[in-house]
């Protein structure tokens, strides 16, 4: 008698097992994410003049706007736990208008994205950096909830590639001159991330859901090869459908 109720303990756990595993689904989502980019400067070398120049920067130069787009696949792993993986593509800058300390203190130089054209800086000038990734985001999702309305917590990391780097200038009554300025020697192209935010989606019917989260996102790699290290953090609202299948 104890040997069959061991045994129908067994098959209660293994069919509990098989039941629970059948439950767990797959999502993909498409989401569009926007807010505000930073610049992050920190000084790679301790140094008083490489100091000096991020304090300058750090003065002249504002946020932006920022766009990310992405498809993401979600593994339900556990009963609220998800892992969610995928592709985007990010539109990153900032904004200065510090030319003449990129120009290392000449009132009159050849801007070095435009060799030949002789700049006044003195004049007004404003300048747009952006920078184009591709991003590899893995995270882990917890949903509080297990109903219509489901608030959840997000956090993981990323790898991205830089894809291009531009800088638009715009110097007076000038022009805007966009000019690509990567390249192999000054920029890191693999760059290490991570992210975190808390959001909630909704179930519109069957598997079909709206969500959205608060979305913060910083890098752990400069972007640059220099003393002055960059980093380009986000702060911004994510949107997206998501989908089971």
């Amino acid at each position: 008698m104890d040997n069959r109720l061991y045994l129908l303990f067994l098959l209660t756990i293994v069919f509990g097992i098989q039941d629970a595993a059948c439950q767990l689904k797959s999502f993909i989502d498409l989401s569009i994410e926007t807010g505000s980019a930073f610049r992050d400067l920190n000084n790679g070398n301790d140094q008083s003049d490489t100091q000096y120049t991020i304090d300058i920067r750090d003065q002249n130069e504002v946020s932006k706007s920022y766009w990310r787009i992405g498809l993401s696949y979600n593994r339900n792993i556990l009963s609220r736990i998800f892992f969610r993986t995928g592709l985007r593509i990010s539109k990153i800058g900032y904004e200065s208008n510090d030319l003449q300390h990129l120009l290392g203190g000449n009132p009159y130089s050849d801007y070095p994205h435009m060799p030949g054209r002789v700049i006044d800086v003195f004049a007004p000038v404003q300048i747009h950096f952006d920078h184009y990734h591709l991003e590899l985001p893995m995270a882990f999702r917890y949903e509080i909830l297990k109903s219509r309305l489901s608030p959840f917590v997000e956090a993981g990391v990323n790898v991205n590639y830089l894809l291009n780097a531009y800088s638009n200038v715009q110097i007076g009554d000038n022009d805007n001159t966009r000019v690509s300025i990567l390249n192999e020697e000054n920029f890191n192209r693999i760059q290490f991330g991570y992210h975190f935010g808390a959001g909630a989606s909704y179930r519109i019917e069957g598997d079909l859901q709206l969500f959205t989260q608060l979305r913060f996102n910083f890098l752990i790699t400069s972007t640059t090869k220099s003393a002055v290290e960059e980093r380009l953090n986000t702060t911004g609202l994510e949107l997206g459908v998501r989908s089971g299948f």
